[in-house]
């Protein structure tokens, strides 16, 4: 497992079939207010896995800054 120590991001890797599953504490409840929030989220969570099945060191602290910068910005959009 892989923490990223900002926002609850935990990556898990499987070693049989390569799959691997984010969880973050990014989200707000599910209610409808929050739905386009959480949508955005999940595009920011499915990046963050993307980048890190292809090998990007996700952990670094400029990608760190990157992903707190994007929270930032949705939240300002939705929030």
């Amino acid at each position: 497992m892989l923490k990223l120590g900002v926002f609850g991001i935990e990556i898990n890797s499987s070693v049989v079939g390569g799959v691997a599953t984010i969880y973050s504490q990014m989200k707000e409840d599910c209610k409808t207010e929050n739905e386009l929030f959480n949508s955005a989220i999940d595009g920011v969570e499915s990046m963050i896995l993307a980048h890190h099945s292809s090998g990007i060191d996700v952990s670094s602290s400029i990608y760190i800054e990157g992903i707190e910068t994007a929270y930032e910005a949705i939240c300002n959009k939705f929030g």
